[in-house]
């Protein structure tokens, strides 16, 4: 086989952005971006964060080109690079606020879920060893033990309040 690239985990985060109504919320903001379309900029950031959490040079030099992103957005890989995704960041963050909250309600009427509060961290944590399991990689250790692999974790814990001020 040639050229193998992902199809599965990028179509599902995009049907679930979509399910989430991202680009209704980012049309309604500014029908049109600096980096051309809300629908074909948002969901370059957005599909790459749920998948793949990790620096912006390394989504577009690495991993998109891996992905059947470019034939699902149309967004080819030879236009796709770093300084794109750091634009479309730089415009989604005067509505960070608001797409939070979008987001908060959108995933409460998804799920039916009832919160307040919606807290979500990530943190790594490294092995030495044979680490022997395929989620363990060798990559950027906040630990600088690039040596070891390791693994990233992330929790979200949604809390609701007893008594409403």
């Amino acid at each position: 086989m040639e050229n193998c690239r992902q199809f599965g985990g990028p179509w599902l985060a995009l049907e679930l952005i979509a399910a989430c109504n991202w680009m209704s919320f980012c049309n309604a903001k500014s029908p049109w971006s600096r980096t051309g379309s809300w629908s074909l900029s948002r969901a370059d950031p957005g599909d790459a964060r749920l998948l793949e959490p990790s620096s912006e040079l390394h989504i577009a030099e690495q991993w998109y080109p891996k992905t059947a992103l470019a034939e699902l957005l149309g967004v080819p890989s030879n236009v796709f690079d770093d300084n794109r995704l750091y634009r479309t960041l730089d415009e989604l963050l005067p509505h960070k606020e608001d797409l939070q909250v979008h987001l908060k309600n959108r995933m409460g009427s998804l799920f039916a879920l009832d919160y307040d509060i919606l807290l979500y961290d990530v943190t790594s944590t490294f092995f030495e060893g044979s680490a022997d399991f395929p989620m363990a990689q060798r990559g950027y250790s906040r630990d600088q033990r690039s040596d070891c692999k390791q693994v990233c974790i992330g929790r979200c814990v949604a809390l609701r309040h007893a008594a409403r001020l």
